[in-house]
């Protein structure tokens, strides 16, 4: 009787460990894909700022007949003042824009890369439960992708100073050292 409750109760055991696996991925790539669609709308936001700075660049460069409405001549320091007033105003605006496009692709840049790691963390599972129960190997390399995926740098085309770090994560280096000495 007590081998057969053991045997239960170590099924039992190995269920509740890949339960617990299961649930503690479904967490934090839920995690993700909040941060992923909070990202999406930021980036939305400041994409219609940018549009709306864009529309609003055209009215104020070509509406510069406002010096002649009084049907006399500006004088020149009316013009000068009227000039000097039309950059400084573009300029703010093109400043603005510049501001609202970095804005933007930092966003879409954190949205693909919040999607890429709930990705990673939805498609471990079917990984580690493909691989052959015996084959530690493959299970840390899955496992090192993984973290790799999660917290390394990724590239997605959308921030300028994008490139391929020379230094490795030292987080990945502390997986590999503690998985490489087991």
């Amino acid at each position: 009787e007590s081998s057969i409750i053991k045997k239960q109760l170590d099924e039992i055991l190995i269920a509740s460990k890949g339960t617990a696996t299961s649930t503690g991925i479904s967490r934090y790539s839920n995690i993700f894909i909040d941060e992923a669609n909070q990202f999406k709308i930021n980036a939305r936001i400041w994409l219609v700022a940018t549009i709306i700075l864009l529309v609003i660049i055209p009215f104020l460069s070509f509406n510069f007949n406002k010096c002649y409405d009084l049907g006399v001549a500006p004088k020149d320091f009316d013009l000068i003042n009227y000039s000097l007033t039309k950059i400084l105003i573009l300029t703010a605006l093109f400043y603005g824009i510049s501001i609202t496009m970095r804005n933007f692709k930092a966003n879409k840049h954190n949205e693909v890369t919040n999607k890429h790691r709930h990705n990673a963390l939805v498609t471990f599972d079917v990984f580690i439960k493909s691989a052959d129960e015996n084959d530690i190997q493959t299970k840390n390399a899955i496992l090192m992708e993984v973290c790799r995926t999660i917290f390394a740098s990724q590239q997605t085309g959308y921030l300028n100073n994008e490139g391929e770090s020379e230094s490795p994560n030292k987080i990945i280096e502390i997986i590999k050292s503690t998985t490489s000495n087991k």
